[in-house]
């Protein structure tokens, strides 16, 4: 049961405030849509045009950040000291501080197409023919980051949520699993066919169904109930005790999440050693077959096909080459992709041939695919 909220000192009201399911998930929403609208954004559009839309994007953010700000603080007023004993507030409040940073640089460096310049970037190859040119817009750049900082937040908030409520709320009852304790009944030594059907009647009036979990105070009835019907011989203490050790079981076995599964996988695991180095290997193997067909399919395409080709009919001409004889021939002129014209308009020849770069690119995908 939770504790009520007015019996708690102002700091914890706040903190149970901001822990509130509605509270908690309308921030949520904020933020995955800061999120989903920076991402399409980004995505949709380029340095060229993210401009036009900078503006909107920006105050939208400012406006989700804002609202965020008020959460922060009254999260920050309500943990006080324990702010610091978890790692997830601190992680929380460390990435808001570089959510206002990034949106400060988006402002500053916001993108203006008007007064936008040409710079060098660099090459267009790997063979730095021709330079290659951007504008020197980087407000999309910095929205990156921005989506990235947002997506950490939204992992960052379940587990501070967590954390902060057991400071304001009293820890759930302990459970008692009721297929756990019919069984029990039929451990019970020297007890007859009619006790057990007895004891199954007198739990399904207190708990009203056939199995999952009982509270400890339908616990307790029941036991009430049950005493009359215990094995004849047997002492309270040792009817109580029987019922009690079955209780302390499954407070223990009710606790079985994430962090029990992966002990017992990583236990399984670790007395099968080959098997895993072998999945291990396949892993790998399926891993890398694809960026090595990748690569070669790309290296066919970039240096193996012709770069153009051209086709036309031309007239035939006679042995004096003026005049034509009426037929009429196909004319096919290849240009390979080892020729390229740098940027003052000159032909130069690149260092590789596109026979042997066919013959490579097609021995190496035949090497990937046959095996």
């Amino acid at each position: 049961m939770a504790t009520d909220a007015k019996s708690l000192p102002w700091h914890l009201r706040c903190l149970a405030l901001a822990d509130k399911r509605a509270w908690h998930y309308s921030f949520l929403t904020v933020l995955v849509l800061d999120y989903t609208a920076n991402c399409l954004a980004v995505a949709a559009t380029t340095t060229e045009t993210y401009g036009n839309i900078g503006l909107y994007l920006r105050l939208a953010s400012s406006a989700c950040l804002v609202a965020e700000l008020g959460d922060l603080i009254l999260r920050i007023l309500g943990l006080g000291r324990a702010l610091w004993r978890s790692a997830a507030n601190v992680l929380d409040l460390f990435v808001f501080l570089l959510l206002a940073i990034c949106l400060g640089a988006r402002y500053y460096f916001a993108d203006n197409l008007e007064t936008a310049k040409l710079v060098e970037a660099g090459w267009t190859d790997q063979w730095k023919i021709r330079t290659k040119y951007k504008l020197d817009q980087v407000e999309s750049y910095i929205a990156v980051g921005y989506c990235m900082l947002v997506m950490l937040r939204i992992l960052l908030k379940p587990p501070a949520r967590t954390y902060s409520k057991t400071l304001h709320r009293a820890p759930k009852p302990d459970r008692i699993f009721i297929q756990s304790l019919r069984a029990s009944i039929r451990q019970l030594p020297q007890i007859t066919t009619v006790a057990v059907e007895n004891m199954e009647t007198e739990l399904r009036k207190v708990c009203g169904m056939e199995d999952g979990w009982m509270l400890p105070e339908a616990f307790m009835t029941f036991v009430e109930r049950a005493y009359k019907h215990r094995p004849v011989g047997m002492t309270t203490d040792d009817f109580l005790t029987h019922f009690q050790q079955v209780q302390v079981l499954d407070r223990q076995l009710g606790a079985y999440g994430m962090r029990q599964v992966m002990t017992s996988t990583f236990r399984h695991w670790s007395s099968q050693k080959w098997f895993l180095a072998g999945t291990m290997f396949v892993v790998c193997i399926a891993a890398s077959i694809v960026p090595l067909l990748a690569y070669f399919l790309q290296y066919i395409t970039d240096r193996a096909f012709p770069a153009s080709i051209f086709k036309d009919m031309t007239q035939d001409f006679n042995d004096d080459y003026i005049t034509t004889n009426g037929h009429q021939s196909l004319l096919i002129l290849n240009k390979s992709k080892n020729e390229a014209v740098d940027d003052f308009g000159e032909l130069r020849q690149l260092p590789f041939k596109p026979k042997d770069s066919l013959y490579i690119g097609i021995i190496g995908v035949l090497g990937i695919c046959v095996p």
